[in-house]
């Protein structure tokens, strides 16, 4: 398909944007050029874009490809652009009057097809496009090397030409000659030393050792390799590259534009044996301003959080105050990226794909920041974030093992120094789709905020659900929230108290929202829980619950309230929910229904409350509850009904004997009966009477209906009356609670 990425160039500004597009698509840009916010005109001006896709194809797009209007760039790109999955990178280049005017780098990440691998269609139609396609290649290759030929002579050692005249261009920088670490270290040392800039040879780096990295060191790796060379088996295992001083730690360290190959195929390394482990890129107590740009880490084999020669792909231990862009990795036997005892590491780009760990983790790193994110396909969580007061934003996380977004996790014993809770953290624009357990979990971490999380699909083939939030977490909150599409629960509290759920929508899952024993929850006004293939909310032993929100046509029951206490159902909309909208078990106590003037509270001690506000005319019968009397008992209810206008309203209040359930299966219906307990005339406001029904019932699960009208007034006017009612429900000498709907 095609993909029109759409963007904003401010040539004054340094600004990095994370584009992403699919395997294979065919690829427009269409960018828009500022100069410090102001629109930069393009009249007189050409184009060109010169790219480097993941696996290292280099082309440049000029001439019909690029159209140049206004302020506007628009760039149709060759599928080559997008043919592997990984960091394509680009330049676009400003050309005026013959002269390069402005360069802007631009970087698109290629997530890979989900039918890359796969066999392809052996149709006629599928393969004379293929060979179509290989012909417009061929060609333009061809097309290539006949003008390198005219420009530059014969092609022999063409590779070699392309690097003299790469690093021809090279300014303030020293090319590293050495080859293998011993001579590769001398020569960072002396040209770090002497203050240049250090370049690598665009070319695999085959070593027997570790590349060290002192204080200062400023390293374009060009794009070369540093691989882990295999020759020898008693040599073993060796961090690749690392800081040069472990102990005290170093500063101002850049590393910029290298792939890490730990290179595990080839002596068949396993994570689970001590002396296999080893890190790609290790930072220990490394600080300053210090950056890192550009690093890809493959095939490395780490143990992430084990104890004895603990590893990572990318691997930062005690570090601090670190920047880094783009920092990938893919295929490590563990995890590609690992934050350790760390403080303000910031990830501003990252893609990180099928490794046997997590794709980015960590324990005890508080406030580092995860922007800019794409992880999908790892075997435990694709992001795990484990320190307080962390940033998360603009992530897309899909197919992990475990979670796709996992914060925080219930603390262990101290003695482990397992710091892993997430307090504090926020959470923003994060999408997160089939992965086996979570979408966002949230473990062990109180006032962790959330907005605009999309999440779905999520508990493949697992009890788990959407959200989750456990390991005693208190007071998250969660805001533009959707969730949809899950064969458990939209979202589940496990555990906590003062957690708030608002602007947001559950749907197409098992139950919506589902809060377990203890577990205190507002969901506001601004929720919609519908369309669930049982229940829209549980609350199962949940306390003090407020649900405001609307509620409707979920499978079986809008709110199921199963034992708990105190909850406030507020302001709800619930309606048209199968079986019922509301339905108690397990005897929940001292419950309060406000549903736009009317409210029901159950008491502890079996008795329930009814209040209401009522507009009556003269002679005309408002209904105001109902009770059901499921068994032979006996029903007391005090009135009290207090007139609010006009001062002189004086009301009846009836007790009407409706239709009996068992009765009405069969057809029969027995007959309306009335009778007038007594009369509450008010004579100014606040003044009220006390009415005292009561009435032994023999019929089975019938229910009694009470109704409100005004006495006959010489002229007939409305009025708003209050009414308060205690109704107590005795089988016996037992006090039960009865079932009381409001009219």
């Amino acid at each position: 398909m095609q993909n029109i990425i759409s963007m904003k160039i401010d040539l004054k500004k340094e600004s990095y944007q994370n584009n992403v597009a699919q395997q294979n698509d065919d690829m427009v840009l269409d960018i828009n050029i500022y100069g410090d916010g102001d629109i930069i005109s393009l009249e007189g001006a050409t184009a060109q874009l010169s790219y480097i896709n993941a696996n290292n194809t280099i082309a440049t797009i000029s001439g019909s490809e690029v159209v140049v209007s206004g302020n506007n760039v628009k760039i149709t790109c060759p599928r080559d652009c997008t043919r592997s999955a990984g960091i394509a990178k680009m330049k676009l280049v400003i050309i005026s009057a013959s002269k390069q005017v402005s360069t802007f780098p631009i970087e698109i990440t290629v997530v890979p097809d989900v039918v890359q691998g796969q066999e392809v269609s052996g149709n006629v139609a599928t393969v004379i496009e293929k060979l179509i396609n290989e012909n417009i290649i061929c060609n333009d290759t061809l097309v290539r090397l006949q003008n390198w030929v005219a420009t530059h002579g014969d092609i022999v050692d063409l590779d070699s030409r392309v690097d003299t005249l790469e690093l021809d261009n090279t300014q303030d920088a020293k090319i590293i000659q050495g080859t293998d670490y011993l001579d590769i270290n001398a020569e960072i040392m002396l040209y770090t030393s002497e203050g240049y800039k250090i370049k690598f040879k665009r070319m695999t780096y085959d070593l027997t050792g570790t590349i060290l990295i002192p204080s200062d060191a400023d390293i374009d790796g060009n794009g070369c390799t540093w691989r882990r060379k295999v020759d020898d088996i008693a040599r073993g295992v060796f961090d690749i590259a690392q800081n040069i001083d472990e102990t005290n730690g170093n500063v101002n360290i850049r590393i910029a534009n290298v792939t890490i190959d730990g290179n595990r195929q080839a002596d068949q390394l396993v994570n689970t044996i001590d002396n296999h482990r080893f890190s790609g890129l290790k930072l220990t107590k490394v600080t300053g301003e210090s950056f890192i740009s550009n690093v890809t880490v493959i095939n490395t084999v780490n143990g992430e959080d084990l104890q004895t020669t603990p590893a990572g792909g990318i691997f930062f231990v005690d570090c601090k105050d670190i920047r880094c862009s783009n920092l990938n990795g893919w295929y490590n036997l563990g995890t590609a990226i690992i934050i350790r005892f760390s403080s303000n590491i910031t990830i501003d780009g990252s893609l990180t794909y099928d490794n046997e760990g997590s794709g980015i983790s960590g324990r005890g790193c508080p406030n580092c920041k995860y922007l800019n994110i794409v992880t999908f396909n790892n075997k435990f969580s694709n992001l795990s974030v484990n320190g307080v007061d962390s940033i998360v934003d603009n992530v897309i996380s899909y197919k992990a093992g475990y979670s796709g977004v996992n914060i925080g996790h219930p603390d262990k014993d101290a003695t482990t120094k397992y710091y892993a809770n997430a307090h504090g953290t926020v959470l923003s624009n994060i999408i997160s789709f089939d992965n086996t357990y979570e979408g966002l979990t949230i473990g062990g971490s109180d006032n962790v905020s959330c907005t605009n999380v999309i999440v779905y699909g999520n508990a493949i083939n697992t009890t788990r659900e959407n959200i989750r939030i456990h390991g005693n977490s208190n007071s998250s909150k969660l805001i533009n929230i959707t969730s949809r599409d899950c064969a458990t629960s939209g979202i589940r509290y496990y555990s906590g108290t003062n957690h708030v759920l608002d602007n947001s929508e559950f749907y197409n899952c098992k139950c919506g929202v589902y809060c377990g024993p203890d577990t205190s929850v507002t969901i506001g006004g601004n929720v919609k829980i519908h369309n669930n293939s049982l229940d829209g909310i549980i609350l199962a032993s949940a306390i003090k619950c407020t649900v405001a929100c609307e509620v409707y046509s979920n499978g079986e029951y809008g709110i199921w309230i199963s034992g708990g206490s105190k909850h406030r159902i507020v302001g709800a909309d619930i309606h048209d929910n199968i079986l019922k909208d509301i339905y108690e078990t397990g005897s929940p106590v001292d419950l309060y229904y406000d549903i736009g003037n009317k409210g029901i509270t159950y008491l502890s001690n079996g008795v329930v409350q009814v209040t209401c506000i009522k507009s009556v005319t003269d002679e005309v019968n408002t209904p105001v509850f109902r009770v059901q009397l499921p068994d032979h008992g006996r029903l007391s209810v005090d009135f009290a009904i207090t007139t609010f206008y006009p001062a002189s309203v004086s009301a009846i209040c009836h007790m009407v004997k409706g239709v009996a359930v068992a009765s009405a299966t069969g057809g029969g219906v027995i007959n309306s009966q009335t009778t007038v307990f007594g009369t509450a005339t008010a004579v100014s406001a606040g003044l009220s009477q006390v009415i005292t029904p009561s009435l032994v019932k023999d019929e089975t699960n019938d229910y009694i209906e009470f109704i409100v009208n005004q006495n006959n007034e010489t002229v007939d006017a409305a009025g708003t009356i209050n009414i308060t009612a205690t109704i107590t429900y005795a089988i016996g000498s037992n006090v039960v609670r009865p079932t009381v709907t409001l009219l």
